[in-house]
């Protein structure tokens, strides 16, 4: 029995009407998590960027926010898989890559670390920090001579950053 037009434009109104809702309450979570965050509540912004993922499973954002947020705690394994997930969803992401390899730098996963940190040089190469932490990694693998060549280059691009040079020293 075929559906009639009031048939199909109710369930089309139902639908859109979830949409919206859901939308809502997208932006009430999303609210609460910046909130909690920002009054360094982080365990909190986890939980509300948590049930955000659980509405809109494929929302980088979210999983990039959480991924932050357990960063902050130093809890890095749950922050390295975020970080994933957000890549995984949007794999055009420097601050991703980035802080995917900050993290895997903090648990000694040096040479993963240097593997994110060439996947952000590639997509941004004018990143001095990228270089900085880099430099680190390659330090810490006995890469003496490569650690000094991103000391150099991150100094190139950002010569007021003290730290760079009492690195490379």
């Amino acid at each position: 029995m075929p559906l009639s037009i009031k048939k199909i434009l109710i369930l089309l109104s139902l639908f859109f009407s979830f949409e919206s809702y859901s939308q809502t309450l997208k932006d009430e979570y999303n609210e609460c998590a910046i909130e909690k965050h920002n009054m360094q509540d982080y365990q909190g912004a986890i939980e509300y960027f948590g049930r955000i993922i659980e509405l809109y499973p494929n929302d980088s954002m979210a999983y990039f926010d959480r991924g932050m947020a357990y960063d902050l705690l130093k809890d890095y394994n749950n922050a390295i898989k975020d970080f994933t997930q957000h890549i995984r969803i949007d794999s055009s992401s420097v601050d991703g890559y980035f802080l995917r390899g900050i993290a895997k730098y903090h648990i000694k996963k040096y040479r993963e670390a240097i593997g994110d940190f060439n996947k952000t040089v590639q997509l941004e190469a004018s990143n001095a920090d990228v270089y900085y932490y880099r430099a680190m990694a390659k330090f810490e693998q006995q890469d003496l001579a490569g650690a000094d060549i991103d000391y150099k280059k991150a100094i190139e691009l950002n010569p007021r950053i003290a730290k760079y040079y009492f690195s490379r020293a």
